[in-house]
């Protein structure tokens, strides 16, 4: 007894065999063209890859599935500076697209590609937002985050009150950056307060010329510095100071603030205007919030029992 060996020509079989559509992908573990093919090749005693790649290997579905991703996201924009194109990457064939919720003001979403482009007007904390995409090959989603950031630095104002004698420089920092004020999504802050540890510069008659005597100065120089809600507020100078009267006061609210500062930005005596370091009793300098004149830094001085609020300045 004796088995004929079956040699019909492995072409000929792969023809038939891929012609219909269900089985068009050879290379896809999932589909019935891979089972039919393998059959037909071990009958015909074929040797060579199944997928035309030598002995090497063969894709499973995951490498060709359809997908959408953007490979700049998360997005940090800033406001007021046009984004350029953001193209997602697309793999598949897909014609409309749908982001939800709606871009921040400003910016604008491509249904035909999903590209975000324009300039942002505002700065927002981090949001997450979906795209949905849909055509010949399904429907696919992804996932981002975006922020838009201010072209400078922020100053806001606690909400929290303090005495003066608060314990340190560095206390104060701890107020600030714990403070429910504080803008999400930022950075560390500082209080802007003067005392022997942390000055604009060390010369009576006021810091303009003097920045090289700064020490541990919270302002940078030649920055932007913005409310949280993006309201400009002023330019620093090379001397790392404001000059008044400043574009927009530091906060809408009327309260008092602790600074330790005159109005030439400089601290004239521990005892009388910073509260000793703010480690003690005495006295501290303190100005007005909602002020654009000097009065923002130095209105009066008060005792350090007092409670007023602070500046924080993002660094």
């Amino acid at each position: 007894m004796w088995i004929r060996k079956i040699c019909l020509p492995v072409f000929f079989l792969l023809f038939q065999t891929c012609n219909a559509p269900e089985y068009n992908g050879p290379c896809n573990l999932e589909k019935g063209a891979f089972q039919k093919i393998y059959f037909l090749k071990q009958l015909a005693n074929d040797k060579s890859s199944l997928c035309g790649l030598g002995n090497s290997s063969i894709n499973n579905s995951s490498s060709t599935a359809p997908s959408i991703s953007y490979s700049s996201a998360p997005f940090t924009f800033v406001a007021l500076s046009p984004v350029g194109s953001n193209l997602p990457l697309v793999v598949g064939t897909f014609n409309s697209f749908f982001i939800t919720p709606s871009l921040p003001s400003g910016l604008s979403f491509n249904s035909s590609n999903g590209g975000i482009t324009g300039t942002p007007a505002f700065a927002i904390s981090s949001g997450s937002f979906v795209v949905t995409a849909t055509g010949t090959s399904g429907t696919q989603t992804t996932n981002f985050t975006l922020s838009v950031i201010l072209p400078g630095k922020r100053i806001f104002l606690t909400t929290g009150t303090t005495a003066g004698n608060w314990g340190s420089i560095a206390a104060g920092d701890t107020y600030c950056n714990s403070d429910a004020a504080k803008p999400t999504g930022t950075g560390t802050y500082k209080a802007m307060v003067g005392s022997s540890g942390r000055k604009a510069c060390n010369n009576a008659g006021g810091c303009v010329g003097f920045s090289a005597e700064a020490i541990d100065w919270v302002l940078s120089g030649g920055i932007k510095y913005y409310r949280p809600d993006g309201t400009f507020i002023a330019q620093t100078t090379s001397d790392r100071i404001f000059t008044f009267p400043l574009t927009n006061s530091i906060s809408t609210t009327l309260t008092n603030v602790w600074t330790g500062l005159d109005t030439g930005w400089n601290t004239t005596s521990a005892a009388t205007s910073e509260c000793t370091a703010w480690t003690n009793s005495g006295f501290g300098n303190y100005g007005i919030s909602n002020s654009t004149s000097m009065s923002a830094i130095q209105i009066s001085n008060s005792s350090c029992p007092t409670t007023y609020n602070l500046y924080c300045v993002e660094q």
